[in-house]
């Protein structure tokens, strides 16, 4: 069998994803770092939910309407002869 060939030749690329690494984790360790008197200013309202339930209501109106629809063009039109 060949021998295993050992070289430096990516160290630096091993290096620097290290740096990185270790520099995002400062970052997010900074990021979510509880600060107990900017929290309450900072928090704003939950918009997200509120728009999603008021876009739900307004996809069940409009699903409501057209089920409503079929059946009262159903019901106008009488019944279907079929003939063969």
């Amino acid at each position: 069998m060949g021998e295993l060939i050992r070289t430096n030749r990516f160290d630096h690329q091993r290096d620097r994803r290290a740096r990185h690494i270790r520099e995002y984790d400062e970052g997010m360790r900074e990021l979510n770092a509880s600060y107990q008197a900017q929290l309450p200013q900072t928090r704003g309202p939950d918009c997200i939910d509120d728009d999603v339930s008021f876009m739900m209501r307004v996809a069940g109106l409009i699903v409501g309407g057209l089920v409503f629809a079929i059946f009262l063009y159903a019901w106008l039109s009488g019944p279907i002869e079929v003939t063969l």
